[in-house]
């Protein structure tokens, strides 16, 4: 899929959290990068989207689905060392998903 597919009403139109309209908005990024060892959405010369099952509430089985942008092997996010970024409406919900992050991470290393 191209980018100028994603653009508009699509999810490049919304952030990526809490999928609000950043039309005519600042928008902010959060960056991450995969872990050694663990699989992940393979490298390409274009950055392109990828959809992330998270866990929405630690005490129950629900889900919640967040994008995310698999970074191009030549963009300059990569060279600054991100493999993934997500696209914000604010700085609350920058918190909020890396919170979430974080405690899918401890979740994950709690298992293996």
């Amino acid at each position: 899929m191209k980018w100028s597919e994603l653009m508009g009403p699509g999810p490049m139109g919304r952030c990526f959290w809490c999928e609000k309209s950043v039309s005519q908005k600042p928008v902010y990024a959060l960056g991450g990068s995969f872990r050694p060892g663990v699989e992940h959405p393979p490298s390409r010369d274009d950055g392109y989207l990828v959809k992330l099952a998270m866990s929405g509430n630690m005490d129950t089985a629900e889900v919640k689905w967040v994008w995310a942008i698999v970074a191009g092997s030549e963009s300059e996010a990569k060279k600054e060392g991100f493999d993934l970024l997500f696209m914000l409406c604010s700085e609350v919900c920058g918190e909020e998903l890396k919170k979430t992050l974080q405690a899918e991470i401890k979740s994950f290393d709690s298992i293996i």
